[in-house]
């Protein structure tokens, strides 16, 4: 059986999820989290792009929407 090709709408529409271990990831994470908690959308959405960013830049936003681990530094932020 094959899994479900997952479309860039389907991709966009969910938040990235941060790679553990990488400090980018987590600071980048914890400012959504605040922006969150501050009910700023816009500022919650900064931090998502930017967050996608980095993971691309990392090379590792394949290996990410699989769930592994990588060790990517703070390429991209």
């Amino acid at each position: 059986m094959t899994a479900r090709q997952v479309t860039e709408e389907e991709e966009l529409s969910r938040p990235p999820v941060p790679v553990p271990g990488c400090p980018a990831c987590t600071e980048l994470a914890i400012r959504r989290d605040d922006a969150r908690a501050w009910r700023d959308r816009s500022a919650e959405t900064d931090a998502d792009v930017l967050l996608r960013r980095h993971l691309r830049a990392a090379g590792v936003e394949d290996m990410h929407r699989q769930g592994h681990r990588a060790d990517h530094g703070e390429a991209g932020l």
